[in-house]
Order: structure tokens, then C-alpha cells, then sequence
């Protein structure tokens, strides 16, 4: 099984658009080294055996957009679904279908139930 860091691929459009178009879905993780609120949302949600044994079970592909010294690319992406700042998780089905927005703050539940939902 692979480490945990080593499951998060870097944010980048090409690769997201290639996972749907090979029907994999993807979660995207918007983030930033001094985001308080991201780093306890890791801590409690993202980082734990149950989702790496979701994330095993449902073939989710993990991506993270690193915010923590803004970029145009990662602003352009955060702007694009309304937002201003991160935490920022998005759900990309498979199928290409419309994303869907998780919530700030991330619990265990929230997180399975939307990958289970897919």
C-alpha cells in the first residue's frame, strides 16, 4: 500500500481531464501549508487508515492543488467554483458529470458518503 503523500498526485488540468476520460473519478484537495482549517481537515479526514482502505475500495485518484504561495493556475481553479480562499474539495465523477463541492470542513462520513456516492 502506498504512503499517504504518495497517493496525492499534484494538481494538474491535463491529468484530471485524462482520469475522467478513462472513467476514473478524482478528488481534489485545494490546500495551503498555513490553512489552520486544511491542516485539521487532514489531520481528522484525509489521513486516516478508513480513507486510505475508501480510497483502496473505490478508486478515487487523489490530487492536491497547493495554494500556499497563490499561483494564476490554482486562483483561476479556486475562482472557477466561486471561492476565494481554501480549503477547497471538489469530486470529479467518472463519468465526467459536474463536480460536486465538499464541505470546509470535512468529516470521515462526509468524505466516504460522497466517494460511495459516486
Amino acid at each position: 500500500m502506498p504512503q499517504a503523500d504518495e497517493q496525492w498526485q499534484p494538481y494538474d488540468a491535463a491529468t484530471l481531464q485524462r482520469y475522467q476520460s478513462n472513467g476514473e473519478a478524482v478528488f481534489l484537495d485545494v490546500t495551503a501549508a498555513w490553512c489552520i482549517t486544511c491542516k485539521a481537515n487532514e489531520s481528522v479526514a484525509l489521513s486516516c487508515d478508513a480513507f486510505d482502505q475508501l480510497v483502496q475500495r473505490t478508486g478515487v485518484q487523489l490530487m492536491r492543488a497547493d495554494w500556499t504561495r497563490p499561483s494564476p493556475a490554482v486562483d483561476a481553479l479556486i475562482d472557477s467554483f466561486g471561492r476565494n480562499g481554501v480549503p477547497l474539495y471538489v469530486l470529479y465523477p467518472a463519468d465526467g458529470g459536474a463536480p460536486q463541492l465538499l464541505p470546509q470542513i470535512l468529516t470521515p462520513g462526509a468524505v466516504a458518503a460522497a466517494f460511495e456516492s459516486l
